[in-house]
């Protein structure tokens, strides 16, 4: 993909904002992008964001459990 980068930059920038809820809206759209791949290999340049989505889930799980569990039912889905 020609904008992979331009992508993964947009994502890791929307991930280190300070609102919660921006970095949750972020999680959904990441893994509802990467759920348009039908190429594994494709997914897999993105896992060096799945450290910083599963710490998210956690955080969102400790403040807001219902909110926390459909972040966590977003990254299943990639499964």
């Amino acid at each position: 993909m020609e904008n992979q980068q331009n992508f993964m930059q947009l994502f890791q920038h929307s991930l280190a904002d300070e609102d919660v809820r921006v970095k949750v809206a972020t999680l959904r759209a990441l893994t509802q992008f990467l759920t348009c791949f039908e190429d594994e290999a494709q997914v897999m340049k993105y896992k060096g964001m799945m450290g910083q989505l599963i710490d998210l889930v956690i955080l969102v799980l400790q403040t807001n459990e219902d909110e926390g569990k459909a972040s966590l039912q977003s990254l299943i889905e990639l499964t």
